[in-house]
């Protein structure tokens, strides 16, 4: 998939920052905890909101388990696959071409996210 390469080179940077600290002497999870004050200044500078609860609030996350239910029930679980990347191929399909133009959520008053996505700018 397209935005996998972003992805690891996102984490092997990470891993990057926190070697450059532990080299300071600095512990492990000091570090990482460090790198990952630096992303959220990061992301609040530039104005998107970090949904993160607290410990033990299982709700956060409940719409994006969610939705990786209804991958695995709708697309996954029914089909044997021959490969990772036919099974990857087929998810990003799912998604780009059904489950965010077509597929309407209850969570987004029944509205496809493509629509309310669109909505939700010109509001704004």
């Amino acid at each position: 998939m397209a935005g996998t390469r972003g992805k690891a080179e996102g984490i092997v940077m990470k891993l990057r920052q926190v070697e450059v600290l532990r080299g300071r002497g600095v512990s492990v999870a000091e570090a990482v905890r460090q790198v990952g004050m630096t992303q959220q200044t990061l992301l609040r500078k530039r104005g998107i909101l970090i949904s993160m609860s607290g410990r033990g609030n299982c709700f956060d996350n409940s719409m994006v388990e969610t939705f990786f239910k209804t991958i695995k029930s709708e697309l996954i679980w029914p089909v044997a696959w021959q490969s990772r990347l036919q099974a990857e191929n087929a998810v990003a399909r799912c998604i780009d071409g059904f489950y965010n133009p077509v597929r309407r959520h209850s969570s987004l008053g029944f509205q496809r996210p493509i629509a309310f996505e669109r909505r939700a700018r010109v509001v704004s």
